[in-house]
């Protein structure tokens, strides 16, 4: 289970989704560009095929920044992180091992800006400490080899000047990352502060209007069921078994109505708006959500969103069914162990491709969450704590 961490992609998941067009464009672009510099440099180098082996592993930062960048893999793992940059630190070392004894300017060498870029590419998905700890780690990496090379290349200059060559790009891009990082996740903590703030403050003022507007639907309903009723008996003046019988109905259904309100939550409303927004709120099961404790009450106003989202995507589905919806929260220690079951009759691949977006936000709030499909059966399960 992945913890939350302070990054862009645990706070803000939908934008970051938006931007991996850009990360995919820059892994692309890692190979190419030392494919480029390789020929560009042909003549220092002693061992073609450690040339080729180097292009090989800045590929696979390539990949592994491609594969775990994925909404299928959401969130960003450090694991992932760390296989990116240790294909890229192979990179650097096969490179300079291709040109040994024989590379002599550091200047055209392209295994260390390359990981200054895989750092960047991380920006979006790592905490900025992180990302400067991986920046500072590979710069004296570059700088050690460097100095171990620093006997061959044709400028007279201190070993210190060679060192600086190689580290300070890479010392540059993540440093700037980090800071990129840093300063757009306070920014975004300081605007969910201040709407966490004004949210509660338009709470508080709209109490007395919420008290008014549920008066006057009990009021509205009494003025459609049980005045006229009255009306009725005052009319005819007398009270038969008939009237009775109608006066019970009237009060039972009025009870009724007044203890669902009552045990109505957060989570029933939103299906419940869901399925009219969608015109399908007379297709939905008695009891859809199944929440005794009212344990839902306790999630956050993220993981409610997260969820929202989802809901809303699974009632807009062109293949969902309705009625099949069931949610279902019950307590686990201090854990509350959600599943959602629906029916989505589609093929797997164009389910999961167009709900990407909604899973891979419920797997950054809820990092246990799973998501199982079996043609037509859809079933998620995560959890949260109390």
């Amino acid at each position: 289970m992945i913890a939350h961490e302070r990054t862009l992609q645990q706070l803000h998941p939908l934008g970051i989704l938006a931007s991996r067009p850009l990360t995919t464009v820059l892994a692309s672009a890692l190979p190419v560009y030392a494919a480029v510099m390789t020929w560009l440099a042909r003549d220092d180098i002693a061992s073609p095929l450690l040339a080729v082996v180097a292009i090989v592993a800045i590929a696979g930062s390539s990949i592994s920044l491609f594969a775990w960048s994925s909404p299928q893999l959401a969130p960003f793992s450090r694991r992932g992180a760390l296989v990116a940059l240790l294909f890229a630190w192979a990179a650097l070392a096969l490179e300079a091992a291709s040109g040994w004894m024989h590379n002599q300017f550091a200047r055209d060498d392209w295994a260390a800006p390359a990981i200054g870029l895989v750092i960047i590419a991380l920006a979006p998905f790592r905490p900025a400490r992180e990302l400067a700890l991986f920046g500072a780690a590979s710069a004296v990496y570059a700088g050690a080899l460097a100095s171990v090379q620093a006997p061959w290349f044709v400028t007279t200059v201190p070993v210190l000047v060679f060192v600086i060559v190689q580290s300070a790009p890479i010392l540059a891009m993540s440093l700037g990352a980090a800071a990129f990082s840093r300063s757009l996740i306070r920014g975004l903590e300081r605007w969910r502060a201040q709407a966490t703030t004004a949210v509660t403050a338009l709470g508080s003022t709209r109490t007395d209007w919420i008290a008014r507007s549920v008066q006057q639907n009990r009021i509205t309903t009494l003025n459609q069921n049980v005045v006229p009723f009255f009306a009725e008996v005052l009319q005819s003046g007398e009270v038969t078994p008939q009237v009775g019988q109608r006066a019970a109905a009237i009060a039972n259904e009025f009870r009724s109505a007044m203890i669902a309100e009552v045990d109505r939550g957060w989570l029933d409303a939103v299906v419940a708006q869901a399925a009219t927004s969608a015109g399908s709120a007379d297709q939905l099961a008695a009891d859809v959500v199944v929440d005794p404790a009212r344990l839902a009450g306790s999630l956050v106003i993220d993981d409610r969103t997260a969820i929202r989202a989802l809901i809303v995507a699974l009632f807009a589905h062109p293949d969902f069914v309705p009625n099949s919806l069931r949610i279902t929260v019950r307590p686990d220690g201090h854990r509350c162990r959600v599943s959602l079951v629906a029916t989505v009759d589609c093929p797997e691949n164009r389910m999961r491709s167009e709900l990407a977006p909604y899973f891979a936000v419920m797997r950054i709030r809820f990092p246990d969450h799973t998501v199982a499909f079996t043609q037509p059966a859809l079933r998620l399960r995560f959890s949260y704590e109390r």
